[in-house]
C-alpha cells in the first residue's frame, strides 16, 4: 500500500527541468512487503524477492515518458506446461505438515509385489517441488491412476488427502487422494535438479548448531518431533504408517485358547473389527493382553485400538478381504467409545 501510494504522488509531479547538476533518484532502502529496492538509472527500479527468488523490474511514468514494461516471469525451475510446482512442498512434507494442497511432480515410480496377490500390488513414488525429492506410497485404492488414468513418471500431481509419518528414522508419506493435473508432454521433462529433502534438513542442523546455542536437544532438530498416533481407515492401515489408531465395532470374537511348543506356552484371543468405511480387520490379542482386554472386546462394543503391530493376513485363518491383521500385547491401547454408526461390511461382485 504504501508503495502504490507513493508511484501515484510521483506520477503527478511535473515534469523536472534539467539542471547543472543532476540529482539522482532513490529509493528507500527496504520496504516492508516488496523486498529490497535498488535505484538505478533512467528512472527503472529493480525489486529483489527477500525470498531469494527472481528479479522483477519495475517501470516509473514521468513527465509523460515511459519506459517499456519487461516481461515478467516465475522462475522456469519451478513450472512447466503451464503447472506451477508448489515452492517448500516437500520440505513442508518432510516436517510432518499435512495440511497444505501441494503441486509436485512424480520423478520416479516403483511397483512392490504385495503378499496376497496382484490386489495388494503397491506402488512407491518419488516427489518433487523443483528443488527436493520426497518418497511416497500410493494407497492401494489409488492403482487404478496408474492402471486406467495414466498416472506415470514425470507427470504433476496435486496432493489432497495424505498421511506423514516417521518410520524407522526415515519420512514416508501415504497418498490415499490425489489429482493429476498435467502428463509427463506437457510438462516438458523433469522441472529443475532436485537432491533428497535429507540433505537440505541436515544442512539446516549444520547451521543451527553453529550459529545457536541450544540448551534442549529437542531443539536441534528442524524436522517433526514426536507425533500423535494418527487415526487412519482400516482399509488405509499400512506398515509406512508407524503411529495409527482405528475404531471400529466388534463383530465376532473367539474364545481364550493356549498353546504351548518348545519355546514355551500361552494363550490368545482374537476379535474381528469393522469401522465406518465398511472395512474389517482381524486383531489377535497375546498373553498378558488377553487378561487386559478380553472383557473390552465384546461383540458389538465399539472400541478404540491401538499400539498394535501390522502383519500381512494369514488367508488360511481368516476370510476377511483385509491385507494386514493386527497382533496386540500387553502395552496395547483398548479404549470403548461412543457407540458408532457401520454401514456393514463392503462386498465385492465378480462376474461367473
Amino acid at each position: 500500500m504504501t508503495l502504490h501510494l507513493f508511484l501515484f504522488l510521483f506520477l503527478l509531479l511535473p515534469p523536472t527541468q534539467p539542471s547543472s547538476t543532476p540529482q539522482k533518484q532513490t529509493f528507500p532502502r527496504r520496504l516492508r512487503h516488496f523486498g529490497r529496492i535498488r535505484a538505478i538509472p533512467a528512472r527503472k527500479y529493480r525489486i529483489t524477492d527477500p525470498s531469494g527468488g527472481w528479479i522483477r523490474s519495475l517501470s516509473l511514468l514521468r513527465g509523460g515518458e515511459a519506459l517499456p514494461p519487461p516481461s515478467v516471469e516465475p522462475p522456469s525451475v519451478l513450472s512447466g506446461g503451464g503447472v506451477s510446482l508448489t515452492v517448500g512442498g516437500i520440505y513442508t512434507l518432510w516436517k510432518g505438515d499435512t495440511k497444505g494442497r501441494p503441486v509436485l511432480q512424480v520423478v520416479e515410480m516403483k511397483k512392490t509385489t504385495g503378499p496376497s496377490g496382484p490386489s495388494s500390488d503397491r506402488y512407491t513414488l518419488l516427489l518433487s517441488d523443483g528443488k527436493h525429492t520426497q518418497k511416497a506410497m500410493l494407497a492401494i485404492d489409488l492403482n487404478p491412476l496408474v492402471e486406467q488414468r495414466g498416472l506415470c513418471e514425470l507427470c504433476a500431481v496435486k496432493l489432497v488427502d495424505y498421511i506423514s509419518n516417521s518410520v524407522s528414522g526415515r519420512r514416508i508419506v501415504v497418498i490415499n487422494e490425489m489429482e493429476l493435473l498435467a502428463a509427463p508432454e506437457e510438462m516438458g521433462g523433469k522441472i529443475g535438479n532436485p537432491v533428497p529433502v535429507e540433505e537440505f534438513a541436515e544442512k539446516i542442523k549444520r547451521d543451527s548448531e553453529s550459529q545457536i546455542t541450544v540448551h534442549s536437544p529437542a531443539a536441534l532438530s528442524p524436522g517433526p518431533q514426536d507425533e500423535e498416533p494418527q487415526l487412519v481407515p482400516i482399509g488405509r492401515l499400512s506398515p509406512y504408517i508407524s503411529k495409527w489408531r482405528v475404531m471400529g465395532k466388534v463383530t465376532a470374537r473367539t474364545g481364550i485358547k493356549h498353546w504351548g511348543n518348545a519355546r514355551g506356552a500361552g494363550k490368545l484371543f482374537s476379535a474381528n473389527i469393522i469401522d465406518q468405511e465398511g472395512s474389517e480387520i482381524r486383531c489377535t490379542f497375546f498373553n498378558e493382553a488377553v487378561d487386559k482386554f478380553f472383557d473390552l472386546m465384546e461383540e458389538g462394543k465399539s472400541v478404540e485400538v491401538g499400539r498394535g503391530r501390522l502383519k500381512p493376513a494369514n488367508k488360511q485363518y481368516s476370510s476377511l478381504k483385509a491385507e494386514y491383521e493386527i497382533n496386540l500385547g500387553s502395552e496395547a491401547h483398548i479404549k470403548p467409545v461412543d457407540n458408532l454408526s457401520i454401514k456393514g461390511p463392503r462386498y465385492e461382485f465378480k462376474p461367473i
